[in-house]
């Protein structure tokens, strides 16, 4: 019974073992992907001009002698924009190289000259490639843009206050030359923050002047609030959005631009903080208005100022520049 016992032990043991041995690899070995990168095609693009208006699609190829960490980094030679995209593979092809002319923030790229360089996570080896845009993509083509202050028709039209509000491009210049709105100001009075303010009403969003609400989708999980905002580093300056919703102020975003240069901000709409109670719902935004207001310690005279542009509602994701 003894040695029936040990071979049964030894039978099961060797069961086990196999079974061990069997289980599938699940990923690259890392040594691998680690290791020095060997070229086995060149690093090279599908075409030399995009036309992304119509939709058209760049893609890049290469093949390497074992799978690496790699990286795609698109820069644009005069924006200054760019777009990464990274994989771990042997190859690099249509199927995970696609571009199709978004950004990965602001700027947008725009018709001009593009770098496109491979890099990987282990060598310092970098390859180069160029392309030409033709066409930049509708970026807005899909979303509800509320006003890029391209024109002025409007501007006149919306509510706002007595300090020096004006639509300009040349305090903090873009990359594309585009206009943005602009407010600046002091405290109105002692123990007050509040500068300005800027409304924006669902009617002035197109020509139709029976339009009363903005056309946002009604289902509040799927809807980004999205605007880009200059900041000069550390300061006083406060930017507050408030949402109405069939005329009542429903909720708000604080938004403190404590950081330098053009930055893009991405709500989900939900995310955004109640004035009431009843459910999120953005198919019934009549305004977005937007306040300036001054974190100093007050009484104050210190004048503050925010520049924004490009307010704009997306759908399933944020948007993207």
């Amino acid at each position: 019974m003894k040695n029936l016992s040990l071979i049964s032990i030894s039978m099961i043991s060797l069961i086990i073992f196999g079974v061990s041995c069997s289980k599938e690899k699940l990923g690259p070995d890392i040594s691998s992907i680690n290791g020095p990168v060997t070229i086995v095609e060149p690093f090279s693009k599908s075409t030399g001009t995009v036309d992304f208006s119509n939709n058209e699609e760049v893609y890049f190829t290469a093949k390497f002698e074992k799978e690496t960490d790699w990286t795609v980094t698109l820069i644009g030679n005069t924006s200054g924009a760019t777009k990464t995209i990274e994989g771990v593979s042997a190859v690099i092809s249509k199927t995970n190289s696609g571009w199709f002319g978004t950004a990965n923030t602001a700027p947008s790229f725009q018709v001009e000259t593009v770098t496109a360089r491979l890099t990987f996570k282990h060598t310092t080896d970098t390859f180069n490639t160029t392309l030409t845009v033709t066409a930049t993509k509708n970026l807005d083509q899909n979303d509800v843009l509320i006003t890029d202050f391209s024109t002025l028709k409007s501007a006149t039209l919306w509510p706002r206050d007595w300090p020096p509000v004006s639509i300009t491009n040349t305090s903090y210049p873009k990359a594309d030359g585009g206009k943005y709105f602009y407010m600046s100001g002091t405290p109105w009075q002692s123990g007050s923050p509040y500068v300005n303010y800027m409304t924006i009403p669902a009617k002035f969003y197109s020509d139709d002047s029976t339009i009363t609400h903005y056309p946002v989708n009604p289902d509040a999980d799927r809807v980004f609030f999205n605007i880009m905002v200059y900041g000069n580093g550390p300061s006083d300056t406060w930017l507050l959005v408030n949402f109405s919703e069939d005329g009542v102020q429903a909720r708000h975003l604080n938004i403190r631009p404590d950081w330098t240069g053009w930055k893009l901000i991405s709500v989900p709409y939900t995310s955004l903080l109640p004035d009431i109670t009843t459910a999120a719902k953005p198919n019934k935004l009549t305004s977005v208005a937007f306040v300036l207001l001054s974190d100093a310690a007050l009484p104050s005279t210190k004048s503050v100022s925010v520049a924004f542009d490009h307010p704009t509602f997306t759908l399933n994701q944020p948007y993207q520049p």
